[in-house]
């Protein structure tokens, strides 16, 4: 076995190996290869070698090998290949291979955190699935923990339906969605969720069945806002659009919050229609937002 680093792995994979090889290399190099996707997934300087990675991850000896190891129930898979096995695959053209890549997370999943987390089956599933997102026995950054939340965001309006739409909207609380995101992601607190929602896209194209969910999502935000520490909430806001304003300055694009879970001028039309059925802590999250972008004149033009 060669040294234990991904140019290792690399290296390793590039053999005519036998299953039985092809095993053992996979149970030997998992934690190099978690830890390069913890420390490389948003590191865009090395993205030639971080792909080259990836295609040896979706390449159908790998595949077919993890896929023996977790279906045989081999406990000695690490969890968080689970994250791994998401982001080589999620955003290929394969779509047969990314959902294989998918439900073999899940499995990994299912078999760590169980299938009765809160005792709710769909809430459980939704978890499920939210996890194989994010990595669960590594210390990640800040900036990676936001990415996880964003993650999750991401196509969260479609599962929430697939797994909720027999059930009256209005029990996609805010209980439910924290038990989400807090099970899914260990401690996570709400100013991270409030960073990410500033950072996370809303399909313009959503799929009409899907909106009323991504509604039930961003009113959770809003109360979110309502409930955290002002203190913290400035300064997940102040990260959150200094890397907006960087990530324009660099690729020349115009990204505001309107386009955004924590849209700030949906939020200011919902309270200027003055409808008595407010709720307080979306009026106490709007004088929050406000007073931030009153604040910060240099960010005013995001709101």
């Amino acid at each position: 076995m060669n040294n234990l680093n991904i140019k290792g792995f690399i290296n390793e994979m590039s053999y005519d190996l036998t299953m039985q090889e092809l095993e053992a290399a996979v149970i030997d190099y998992q934690d190099v290869i978690i830890d390069y996707f913890v420390h490389n997934t948003y590191n865009y300087k090395v993205r030639k070698e971080f792909n080259e990675v990836c295609e040896i991850i979706r390449g159908k000896r790998f595949m077919n090998t993890i896929s023996y190891l977790i279906n045989s129930d081999d406990s000695r898979i690490k969890f968080d290949m689970a994250f791994v096995l998401y982001t080589a695959t999620h955003h290929i053209e394969d779509k047969e291979l990314a959902h294989e890549a998918f439900m073999l997370g899940y499995n990994l999943r299912e078999a760590e955190l169980g299938m009765n987390i809160t005792g709710h089956k769909e809430t459980d599933i939704v978890i499920l699935m939210s996890s194989v997102k994010t990595v669960r026995d590594y210390v990640v950054t800040p900036f990676f923990r936001t990415k996880e939340v964003e993650n999750i965001l991401e196509n969260l309006p479609e599962v929430l339906y697939k797994a909720y739409n027999k059930y009256p909207i209005s029990s996609i609380n805010e209980n439910v969605m924290s038990a989400i995101l807090t099970k899914a992601i260990p401690d996570l607190q709400l100013e991270e969720v409030i960073s990410a929602s500033c950072k996370s896209c809303l399909d313009k194209n959503m799929n009409n069945e899907f909106k009323p969910y991504a509604s039930r999502i961003q009113s959770f935000i809003y109360k979110a806002c309502g409930v955290v520490d002002e203190n913290k909430i400035e300064k997940a806001l102040t990260a959150a659009c200094n890397s907006i304003v960087k990530f324009n300055d660099r690729t020349g694009r115009k990204e505001t919050l309107i386009d955004k879970y924590l849209n700030f001028k949906l939020l200011e039309s919902v309270i200027k229609s003055n409808d008595p059925s407010i709720h307080v802590l979306i009026k106490r999250a709007y004088k929050v937002l406000d007073k931030f972008k009153n604040n910060n004149p240099k960010f005013k033009h995001l709101f």
